[in-house]
């Protein structure tokens, strides 16, 4: 799941933190996708459960790339 932390009506973070408390070790990849990038906003993805940050602009392939590095095997 690529999510944004900034949306209109509620914070990504929020939702991390909904898909971590309901799935716990079986919830999907969470990757942030986001213009916020400072080293708090990375802790505090990280604590809602994100496995992964991107800051934007973001090199597209650079995103493919991580995504089957995060891959889960199966």
């Amino acid at each position: 799941v690529v999510l944004d932390i900034v949306l209109p009506d509620r914070s990504g973070l929020e939702i991390a933190e909904e898909i971590t408390a309901r799935y716990r070790d079986e919830r999907p990849v969470l990757i942030a996708l986001t213009a916020y990038s400072s080293d708090m906003d990375r802790r505090l993805a990280k604590a809602a459960g994100f496995h992964d940050f991107i800051a934007k602009p973001y090199d597209p392939q650079a995103l493919l790339r991580r995504l089957v590095a995060l891959k889960p095997s199966s």
